[in-house]
């Protein structure tokens, strides 16, 4: 009956069962490939002076994805320091074994910020966080 009622429909998908999702016409921005990781670790905003606890979503030899515990505001482009604990006592990380990177999209819901990052700096800083997810 649906059919007569729309001229030309013809239930395709009921044939052949679901539809797969619709693929992504963008190109991949991404260089490298990411890996699940969670694990504690501290963004610092120099232009707030400020360290920010957080844990990581996502981790690549490229960038990462990180959610801070508190809502801070942190713009595209912006330049931070990023800091993975290891050891238990590795909240007290100083500030020259943090890698450079530059926030690509900041994303504030439910009094936490999700920050995308991409590594910046010397080229053997991104292979000091990357490794530690694996």
């Amino acid at each position: 009956q649906l059919a007569q009622s729309r001229p030309g429909f013809r239930p395709i998908a009921l044939c052949m069962g679901p539809l797969p999702p619709p693929k992504s016409t963008a190109p991949e921005r991404r260089h490298a490939a990411r890996i699940p990781h969670e694990q504690p670790c501290k963004v610092y905003q120099p232009r707030q002076r400020r360290f920010v606890a957080g844990t990581t979503r996502n981790l690549s030899m490229g960038g990462a994805m990180i959610e801070l515990n508190q809502q801070i505001p942190l713009l595209p482009g912006e330049r931070v320091q990023v800091g993975l604990g290891v050891r238990r006592t590795d909240g007290f990380l100083k500030l020259d074994e943090m890698v450079e990177a530059e926030v690509l999209r900041a994303v504030t819901f439910d009094g936490r910020t999700t920050i995308a990052l991409q590594y910046r700096g010397r080229e053997d800083d991104a292979g000091r966080l990357a490794p530690l997810a694996a």
